[in-house]
């Protein structure tokens, strides 16, 4: 519930700032961060639609999370702006159907929970 709340904020934010962005610059700020957020939420949104196979850590080190390669995982990841050759990357091993989200999730999301990748507000530096 409280992510939809999120959401609905960001996209109204966006919309105000984005009617008075041509009146002062700061407003083309605002818009453009809350579009980065928003498209963040989006992101997590379709990496946590991946099943994921097999995950392991060393304590709260994420060592790797592999999803199977196959066209609908890649057509997920490609929709957020990887090509395949940057998918292959993503391969631990070039002769296993195996992709390692771990080696790009951190862009979008910065803890997983054991299920899901989120944005956990409360991280210390």
């Amino acid at each position: 519930m409280e992510k939809d709340k999120l959401v609905e904020a960001l996209k109204e934010i966006a919309e105000i700032a984005n009617s008075l962005k041509e009146f002062n610059p700061t407003y083309q700020k605002i818009y453009d961060i809350t579009q980065r957020a928003f498209d963040k939420q989006k992101a997590l949104e379709i990496i946590n639609s991946i099943e994921i196979e097999e995950v392991d850590s060393d304590g709260e080190t994420m060592l790797y999370a592999n999803v199977e390669d196959n066209e609908e995982n890649r057509e997920k990841i490609r929709s957020l702006g990887y090509s395949d050759d940057e998918i292959d990357n993503f391969k631990p091993y070039e002769d296993e159907p195996i992709i390692d989200l771990g080696l790009f999730v951190w862009d979008y999301a910065n803890w997983f929970d054991g299920e899901k990748f989120i944005i956990k507000e409360d991280l210390d530096d």
